[in-house]
This record gives structure tokens, C-alpha cells and sequence, in this order.
């Protein structure tokens, strides 16, 4: 790997502890990423079984894993890696984690970003501030999703609806276009959670995390 490059994995509310987070980091280590999975919920992740129901409270969880507590702990592991030599930094974020994308990108910490099925962004307002940034930004998204649904979609191609970016419900058509800056590849069929935790059974959905996941390397191959 190369000295001075860290890929930062910013995973969704299930933490280090969901082994399909550990998995995606050695995945993009095979591609050649040195990948560090960020442990920004500090032990504390919502547990698996809250996916199947229960008495969990989401609430609560969410109100102890706010943007203070969460940007401090992402901020002490890039300064750990600093201090140990790495000066070049792309984010990867899944759904909780393409917040951190944003906040990172806003104070000029990335040099690439990727986000999947993105959560708790503000629009059109955060929209408008990544592509002030200029960060080349790859938004791998679905067709349905409570966080990123159509209409909220529909505003990212608008801020963004220019010659340097690309959307398209064909994914390779946009890896076409070598000159694209920014970039949205839409998969029909898959919903919220697709590229870490997708039903592989269905058709839709492995093409959605399987190309996704391509689409991110090729992104990073390109751009960090």
C-alpha cells in the first residue's frame, strides 16, 4: 500500500461489530486501499437484532451518537493516523457515515469521497456545499429509500445538473465518462442498505452491491 494514503470506512449504526463493515474493508484492501474502519460509535453500535424488530430504542441511541461526540471520535482517528505518516485521506460513508463524508469534505480533509445510500443530510442545503468543495463525490443510491428517496434524488441531480456530472440508472454508462467530477449511479430495485447488507438472493440487489462496490474502486482508482 502506499505510505501516506488511508481509505477511512465510515460504516452505517451497526458499527465494527457487523461483520459485513469488516468484510468491506478487507475488500477494498484487496483493491490496494489501505482501509481503516473507523470506530466512531465507540463500542456502541445499534445491535443486529434491532434489524428484526424488538424493544430497541433508536432514539436514545441516536440522541447519545450526535455530531459532537461522533466528528470528535472521526477526528482523533485521522490525527492518530496522521502522527503515523499518512497525509492523504479519501471517505467512504454507508448511510450514518455519509454525514462524515460531508462534514470531512467541508473542511478540505479528503481528497475523494464516496457515499451509499446517504442518511441524515439536509437538502438542498448539503448538497449545495459538497459541490462548492469541488471533492470528486461518487453517490451510489437505490430506488427505495426513506433517507434518500426520488425527490431528495431529484435535488442532487439539480445542484449538481451540469456538463461534470453524471447520473444514470445504467452505471457503466457513467464509466464511460472519463471526465466526470462528480458522479450518481442509480440501481432500481435495491433499497436502504443495499451495498452492505442487501439480500444477495435477489436478482436487483446483488447487480446493486456487487457494482456499487465496483463503481466505488474505480472511483478511488480514479481520483485517490
Amino acid at each position: 500500500y502506499p505510505k501516506t494514503k488511508a481509505l477511512l470506512l465510515l460504516p452505517d449504526v451497526f458499527g465494527l461489530e457487523f461483520v459485513n463493515n469488516k468484510l468491506l474493508v478487507d475488500a477494498y484492501a484487496k483493491n490496494g486501499f489501505y482501509t481503516v474502519l473507523i470506530d466512531y460509535l465507540e463500542g456502541d453500535p445499534i445491535p443486529e437484532s434491532a434489524m428484526s424488530g424488538g424493544d430497541f430504542d433508536r432514539n436514545a441511541w441516536f440522541a447519545r451518537h450526535g455530531y459532537e461526540r461522533t466528528k470528535k471520535a472521526t477526528d482523533a482517528a485521522i490525527k492518530g493516523l496522521k502522527e503515523q505518516g499518512f497525509d492523504t485521506f479519501a471517505a467512504m460513508g454507508y448511510c450514518f457515515g455519509a454525514k462524515y463524508v460531508a462534514a470531512l469534505a467541508y473542511e478540505g480533509t479528503l481528497k475523494a469521497g464516496v457515499m451509499n445510500h446517504p442518511s441524515l443530510l439536509e437538502y438542498p442545503a448539503d448538497v449545495e456545499k459538497l459541490k462548492a468543495t469541488k471533492l470528486p463525490l461518487l453517490w451510489n443510491v437505490c430506488e427505495t429509500d426513506q433517507q434518500c428517496p426520488p425527490e431528495k434524488q431529484k435535488i442532487v441531480d439539480e445542484v449538481y445538473g451540469d456538463a461534470d456530472f453524471c447520473t444514470s440508472s445504467l452505471p457503466d454508462y457513467c464509466g464511460l465518462l472519463t471526465e466526470t467530477v462528480d458522479k450518481k449511479s442509480y440501481y432500481p430495485g435495491a433499497s436502504h442498505g443495499f451495498a452492505v447488507r442487501g439480500d444477495l438472493s435477489v436478482p436487483e440487489v446483488k447487480f446493486a452491491k456487487e457494482d456499487s462496490f465496483k463503481q466505488s474502486v474505480e472511483w478511488l482508482i480514479k481520483h485517490f
